[in-house]
This record gives C-alpha cells, sequence and structure tokens, in this order.
C-alpha cells in the first residue's frame, strides 16, 4: 500500500484491502483515500457499528490528520499512517471515557455486594456452629 494513491477498501471480507475480521465490522464497513498529494480521507460505508476518529463518530468523509486515532466497529484500531503512508502512527494514551468509569465502578459495586454476602455466610455459620 504505502505511497500510491487511490481507495482502499476495509471490512470483514476478503476482497477488502485492509481486512478485519470481528464481529462489529461489516464486510465492506469503510473506504480510504489517499490523493496524490498524501491528503487521507476516511469514509464509513453506512455501517452499522460506526467508524470513530478520535473518540467522534463520523458520519460524513473526513480528512484524516497525522496523529488521529481511528477505530472502527467496537474498538478495532485501523493503524491508518502506516498502512497507507509507510509511517509508524503517534502513540497516545488512552482517554479515560465516563464509560470506562462506569464500568469500574459497577465492577466494584459488584465485588462489595458479593464480599458482604460471603461475610454474612461466615457469620450465620459461625453462630449456628
Amino acid at each position: 500500500m504505502g505511497n500510491q494513491s487511490g481507495i482502499y477498501k476495509i471490512g470483514s471480507s476478503n476482497e477488502n484491502d485492509i481486512v478485519i475480521d470481528h464481529f462489529t465490522v461489516t464486510l465492506f464497513h469503510a473506504e480510504i483515500f489517499k490523493d496524490p498529494e498524501n491528503n487521507v480521507f476516511y469514509s464509513d460505508m453506512q455501517s452499522k457499528y460506526g467508524s470513530f476518529v478520535n473518540g467522534k463518530r463520523i458520519l460524513e468523509p473526513i480528512l484524516l490528520q497525522v496523529g488521529d486515532e481511528l477505530t472502527i466497529g467496537e474498538n478495532q484500531i485501523v493503524d491508518w499512517e502506516y498502512l497507507i503512508l509507510g509511517k509508524a502512527p503517534i502513540r497516545k494514551m488512552p482517554i479515560e471515557t465516563n464509560n470506562n468509569k462506569n464500568l469500574i465502578k459497577d465492577n466494584l459495586d459488584i465485588v462489595l455486594i458479593y464480599g458482604l454476602i460471603l461475610l454474612m455466610l461466615f457469620f450465620l455459620s459461625f453462630l449456628l456452629g
């Protein structure tokens, strides 16, 4: 791929240029277009699970900038800079989202509930002897 201009198809079908085998990636999920000046445009092909650039859902074609994180479906990261431009992407620290905070809070609630149940069972077995 590297330095060529053209269209690169992304999806779970083997007919694509970039194949991602994941249940949230549709057969023909998206396209990347690179022009002769190395401008890279990304288009989601009305996929069910969507496409995201820097965490924001993409509904219309977008011009990608060096350093943009492209994610399709459910957390399937596409190293577009390497695949399309032939250079290693700039890695960013993961962004903490409210979803992550809620997931951690929910897990702590479950641990506390089970801990209390185990503690009650321990005391009941001690009292009943």
